[in-house]
């Protein structure tokens, strides 16, 4: 049987490529330039599975210690 997750990324997949990329990731600059993400690192899990090309991307701002953010270092 399939767990939650892997149904949610299996769903936002086939939301993907039925659509495309609807909502744009959203990234962060931390104190010492890295861009990590904020939101969207499901998104980005599928884009790279799927193979696309380019993604939508959206800056929100600059990290602010002591937050929930998921970090996501982006280098590829």
């Amino acid at each position: 049987m399939m767990d939650l997750k892997q149904k949610q990324i299996n769903d936002l997949e086939n939301n993907i490529r039925q659509n495309g990329m609807t909502h744009p990731i959203e990234l962060i600059k931390r104190e010492d330039g890295t861009i990590v993400i904020n939101n969207g690192n499901h998104r980005l899990e599928v884009a790279q599975k799927i193979v696309l090309k380019e993604v939508p991307v959206k800056f929100i701002g600059d990290y602010v210690a002591n937050t929930s953010n998921t970090e996501y270092n982006i280098t590829n």
